[in-house]
């Protein structure tokens, strides 16, 4: 009985330690390709300033970029992404409410402890599926997510801090994203 419990502990351990956990801090870059009505994009984004609120700063195709600034009050308690479309070289306030890429800490919360949360009036539930997110051959600990009555899906950073978007399909808007890679300073 000892060696069987010993055998599941490694197992459960091996398990765990398979799943990539990224730190997330200051020069964090994610990598993403978008996909834009049938169009794609690599698009990154890198975490500039983290305190009490939050600055993105995002490039595409290294030809252009600019800056998303994430407010405390988005950052812990926002309902909203937002889709505004980058505009190059200004860094742009979103809303109190909003989000870029990422859902609140207090919605990831709800995610967490009650299965679900709301984004811009729409309700997802947690699944409980196998479906992972890869990303350097690992596999990416990441919590999927599903519209009720709509199409789209969200696999979601699990990280109570930074809980970042890392993939979406079936978009209403047509704005789809996939997670490549996440870089360190």
């Amino acid at each position: 009985m000892k060696t069987l419990s010993y055998i599941i502990l490694l197992l459960g351990l091996s398990a765990s330690a398979q799943n990539l956990t990224p730190v997330i801090k200051e020069g964090t870059t994610f990598k993403y390709t978008f996909y834009l009505h049938g169009q794609t994009s690599p698009f990154q984004i890198t975490v500039n300033h983290v305190s009490d609120s939050l600055l993105l700063s995002w490039n595409i195709r290294g030809l252009a970029g600019g800056s998303y600034i994430v407010s405390a009050s988005g950052l812990n308690n926002g309902n909203s992404l937002s889709f505004a479309q980058p505009e190059p070289f200004k860094k742009v306030k979103l809303g109190a409410g909003q989000t870029f890429c990422m859902i609140s800490r207090s919605a990831f919360n709800d995610l967490v402890t009650k299965r679900s949360f709301t984004y811009d009036n729409t309700v997802y539930d947690l699944k409980a599926d196998s479906t992972v997110v890869m990303i350097d051959n690992q596999p990416l600990a990441v919590l999927h997510v599903v519209a009720q009555n709509e199409t789209t899906e969200f696999w979601i950073l699990n990280n109570p801090d930074f809980p970042f978007i890392c993939q979406s399909k079936g978009n209403p808007l047509g704005i789809d994203m996939k997670l490549n890679a996440i870089t360190q300073p």
